[in-house]
């Protein structure tokens, strides 16, 4: 099996399999990824901070998220604000955007998170493409008092972002349930622009992550082990 996790070699190992780490296609994204110029030349000398705001990709989310991400925004007034949207979900779920100091733009996440100065990210893959693009956020997450209760009972971990689990220590914040509120997001976010020592902080994490996932390209590494375990055993 081939794992793109680096922490999942380990928990496999427990059971008996020796699986391989290839390295992270999401890595692979980020790094092989062609900026819109036109979009990035737009914004990258913006008089206001650029926060990006990323509700996520799933319906279910972006309805718990997006309403308290929306607060945030009103909340602080003085930063420009810009929400990562996806064409694969309906339009009407965006139909509720009212503060002034925010943009909407669809399929446009990582334009976004290049010029961007810090992030409101729902925990998923999102919160390492954050990372890879180098921007300092805060995570959050919501779901049902039930399914959170569920959770609660079955799952056993220490963090539940990405970023956190494969730096295996506290990088970035994590906000979950009712932790995750207004007045805890706008708090995180003020840090993330104004504080330069906490920046600096969230950039050491994000490099010990980036020396974890490694450089090589989990496609290229998976053919190559595909080949090799065919050849040995013919």
């Amino acid at each position: 099996m081939f794992v793109i996790l680096p922490f999942e070699k380990a928990f496999y190992k427990k059971f008996d399999w020796d699986v391989d780490y290839v390295g992270n296609p999401v890595a692979d994204a980020v790094a092989g990824y062609r900026i819109d110029e036109n979009f990035r030349k737009q914004y990258e000398n913006y008089d206001l901070p650029l926060v990006a705001v990323l509700p996520g990709s799933r319906i279910q989310e972006v309805a718990k998220m997006l309403p308290v991400m929306l607060e945030v925004i009103a909340r602080i007034p003085e930063y420009q604000f810009m929400i990562a949207g996806v064409s694969s979900l309906p339009a009407e779920v965006y139909k509720n955007i009212y503060p002034d100091n925010v943009n909407l733009h669809i399929d446009k996440t990582y334009e976004i998170l290049s010029v961007a100065k810090a992030a409101i990210v729902t925990s998923g893959t999102a919160t390492l493409e954050t990372a890879l693009w180098n921007v300092p956020q805060v995570v959050g997450y919501k779901t049902s008092r039930l399914t959170y209760a569920i959770g609660l009972r079955l799952v056993r971990i220490t963090y539940f972002s990405l970023v956190n689990l494969i730096a295996d220590e506290k990088v970035v914040t994590e906000l979950l349930q009712d932790a995750c509120n207004v007045e805890t997001l706008s708090h995180e976010i003020r840090l993330l622009t104004e504080d330069e020592g906490r920046r600096t902080r969230v950039f050491e994490g994000y490099r010990k992550v980036k020396n974890i996932l490694g450089n090589e390209t989990a496609s290229d590494k998976t053919a190559r082990l595909m080949i090799a375990y065919l050849n040995n055993k013919t």
